[in-house]
């Protein structure tokens, strides 16, 4: 076995189904919080005060991320990337 891929072909059969490695297409705004986060903005509020938003904008943001499977929050509030790449919008997941 080589990685996940594998169990799924040993599984499902070959190319039934492919391990996702790229996630679903951002928003220009959701895609700025990512990259702030990317740059060590980990809580909330130095997300928001790295991108001018309020509180609640930044925690929603964190929170989208997180859902969408590119954050994820640790027990003491402090978000971090995951290995899942990132799409954009109107460009190429290549």
């Amino acid at each position: 076995m080589r990685g996940a891929q594998d169990v799924l072909d040993l599984m499902l059969g070959p190319g039934v189904a492919e391990v996702r490695r790229t996630g679903p297409p951002l928003e220009p705004d959701l895609a700025a919080s990512l990259r702030a986060l990317e740059r060590g903005r980990v809580s909330p509020d130095a997300l928001a005060a790295d991108l001018g938003l309020s509180g609640p904008a930044a925690a929603a943001a964190l929170t989208q991320l997180e859902l969408l499977g590119y954050v994820e929050c640790s027990p003491l509030g402090r978000y971090a990337r995951t290995l899942l790449q990132a799409a954009f919008v109107g460009l190429s997941s290549g």
